[in-house]
């Protein structure tokens, strides 16, 4: 069983009620506002979520310790999936994506970013519809984190992020 197939059954056995009690503050910072995830999941690191509704770009960055030869810095393509989107128990057709890196000592921060109206309301659909979301390299995870609590905090996001961009 691969190490994603593990993650979705113990995300399975948390019971709902415990899936929606995590926090993800949202905060501004100019005119972007980003969600955090609040409780680092320990074998994911922390993931954030920016979002800029004067540019129309969302940024995914993922924080945490990868075991991995990687450089200082760089970019590396990575497949995207979705675990539990709504119906679609794993959804990967967001496919490859685009990740720069920097590397601090063993901990990696990874970045993303989706733009245009379409592709950011998807994205914010999609992870506020979603259980997990994990990055992939040759089918193998590099980067996972559980979405609990999200799904709550997107429309105080989207608030946010109108308020800053006026």
């Amino acid at each position: 069983m691969n190490k994603l197939a593990v993650a979705l059954v113990a995300a399975i056995a948390v019971p709902a009620a415990a899936q929606n009690g995590a926090a993800w503050p949202v905060t501004a910072n100019g005119r972007v506002c980003t969600a955090v995830q609040s409780v680092v999941d320990s074998g994911s690191g922390r993931l954030s979520v920016t979002y800029d509704a004067g540019a129309q770009e969302i940024t995914l960055t993922s924080t945490g310790t990868v075991a991995s030869p990687l450089p200082a810095s760089g970019a590396i393509d990575l497949d995207l999936v979705l675990l539990d989107n709504g119906a679609t128990k794993y959804d990967n057709m967001w496919a490859t994506r685009h990740l720069t890196y920097t590397r601090a000592g063993d901990e990696v921060v990874f970045t993303t970013r989706f733009s245009g109206k379409e592709n950011v309301a998807q994205i914010l659909a999609d992870l506020g519809a979603s259980r997990r979301i994990g990055f992939l390299q040759k089918g193998e995870p590099i980067l996972d984190h559980p979405l609990a609590g999200l799904a709550a905090a997107i429309p105080q996001l989207k608030a946010c992020a109108v308020k800053a961009a006026a």
